[in-house]
């Protein structure tokens, strides 16, 4: 369930909606936070917002500067009626990235649990997948119908979770969607690598997953990183050179044509769209939200964006709530490493009984 954060219960108004700062289970040890905007009057859908890594929530409600306003792509859809929650990503600073008392490395802060997580089989896409999954378990529980929207990092993990989970009936993904291969697939930042990926599937094959639901891909400017933090004296270690850079529109396009004849087969070309000019705007384009709202049932062409809500909040630490995250992924971690043994001790005597009967 979403739990509403202590005072100010509101911490935000915009027009139609209210905004709390909240936490939802994910496992056992470990919550996912951010932001919900709650409708003052009837509900049309239910949308999970996911903004890029380097973007707090309240950058995507106009809470915090450094997003045009016609990207804040939550707000624009809280205005046209969508209820919306707005997770907290991992960012790729360096902060605290390291063990206390021993040693700090220039890791980003994703590619440190990445590199733990690896060994349990586990990765930092997973584990924020499985709260964008936790918030649409809540979100289904109702009757108005569900969907993703995701920017950068964002984009990625609205295109994992809509392939994995056929309860979100539309999907906007953007600043991500283009061609990765072999020859690639190594610029990028290693913490996007997940087991066996390039084996069975490229962008085009997640998005087959998807079908017969909507997918809308946005070709727009994607978050420019040019590689980790900077190393300074022992603070060092990081997977060096990987990129994110904005392709040609040309490969965006041409990775959503090769995943069109997954759509036409089933009869549903329609519901793999493409919005985005030049394929260097920011996102959230009229064209883009319209094709997520009409999908999920919300007939109305997408407003302008109107005024931003202002943060009531007087002594909120954003560092706090992501240092929050941080440690409780790497304790969840740490934990699964200390049971691992017990783990395969289990199943190795499971398997020897097996064999004795």
């Amino acid at each position: 369930m979403i739990q509403i954060l202590p005072l100010p219960l509101v911490i935000a108004r915009g027009g139609g909606y209210r905004v709390y700062s909240v936490r939802w289970g994910v496992f056992e040890d470990a919550e996912a936070e951010g932001l919900l905007l709650e409708q003052v009057g009837a509900v049309k859908a239910r949308v999970v917002a996911i903004p890029d890594a380097d973007w707090p929530p309240e950058m995507l409600v106009g809470m915090a500067p450094g997003v045009p306003s016609s990207a804040e792509f939550a707000r624009r859809l809280a205005e046209n009626g969508c209820e919306v929650l707005v997770p907290v990503l991992l960012n790729r600073s360096d902060t605290w990235s390291g063990i206390p008392g021993i040693g700090t490395t220039n890791q980003p802060h994703r590619e440190w649990i990445y590199r733990m997580a690896f060994e349990t089989g586990r990765t930092i896409i997973g584990y924020e997948v499985q709260k964008v999954l936790a918030a649409v378990d809540w979100r289904a529980s109702y009757l108005q119908p569900v969907g993703v929207a995701g920017y950068g990092e964002g984009g990625l993990l609205a295109l994992y979770a809509a392939s994995l989970d056929a309860r979100i009936q539309a999907t906007l993904v953007s600043g991500y969607f283009q061609p990765r291969s072999r020859e690639q697939l190594w610029n990028e930042p290693i913490y996007r690598d997940v087991w066996g990926l390039l084996r069975d599937f490229g962008d085009a094959e997640l998005a087959g997953m998807i079908v017969p639901r909507v997918l809308v891909v946005e070709a727009s400017r994607f978050p420019e990183v040019a590689g980790p933090p900077r190393a300074i004296g022992e603070r060092t270690g990081a997977a060096p050179g990987r990129s994110i850079t904005t392709p040609p529109l040309d490969r965006v396009r041409a990775e959503v044509e090769r995943a069109r004849p997954s759509f036409e087969s089933q009869h549903v070309a329609g519901n793999l769209q493409f919005a985005g000019r030049d394929g260097h705007g920011p996102p959230g384009t009229d064209a883009a939200l319209r094709g997520l709202l009409q999908a999920l049932g919300v007939k109305p062409a997408p407003r302008l964006a109107g005024s931003a809500p202002r943060d009531l909040r007087t002594k909120f630490d954003a560092a706090a709530r992501l240092r929050r995250q941080f440690d409780q992924l790497a304790a969840h971690t740490q934990a699964l490493i200390r049971k691992s043994e017990l783990n395969r001790t289990s199943i190795n005597l499971l398997t020897l009984r097996t064999m004795r009967v």
